[in-house]
């Protein structure tokens, strides 16, 4: 099997960082993930009184993004499962780089989904020996995410 240097031409490859009892956990998987999805949340509330008026209140607004993974077995059990656990328990913030080849790609965000109260369940991939997850991210800072998944396509539409 090749190592992971084989791997680190492919462009999407993530990368996260997170905090296990204060000690930073750095990894990279070793296949590109599918493009991501946008959301966009508010939280706050509305109702409509009887008279027929609509009333709204915004807390705030979130860029959802979703990202469906691309991993190994080994990378489940060595990395993205020990990572699910630790967020759930301490439900931090941490750090995603959606591109090992981009700095400009690096966003602070914290998970959605999958919940401890859901579990995570990866899925085989088409590929036999592969798995796919998807995780639901919020930006930490209300950013969205500064580079498209296709930006050949964005120059041709600009």
């Amino acid at each position: 099997m090749a190592g992971n240097d084989d791997f680190e031409i492919f462009e999407w490859r993530p990368g996260f960082v997170y905090l296990d009892c204060d000690v930073p956990i750095e990894f990279e998987l070793i296949l590109p993930q599918r493009a991501w999805r946008y959301r966009s949340e508010a939280v706050g509330g509305h109702d409509v009184a009887t008279s027929g008026i609509q009333e709204s209140f915004v807390i705030r607004h979130d860029r959802i993004y979703r990202l469906r993974l691309r991993f190994t077995e080994t990378e489940w059990v060595e990395k993205l499962e020990p990572m699910l656990r630790t967020l759930w328990g301490q439900a931090q913030a941490f750090t995603v780089q959606l591109d090992m080849l981009n700095d400009a790609t690096i966003h602070t965000v914290r998970l959605v989904s999958p919940w401890m109260t859901e579990g995570a369940e990866p899925e085989p991939h088409d590929y036999p020996g592969l798995l796919e997850l998807e995780l639901t991210l919020r930006s930490d800072d209300g950013s969205a995410f500064s580079f498209p998944f296709f930006p050949a396509l964005d120059e041709a539409t600009s």
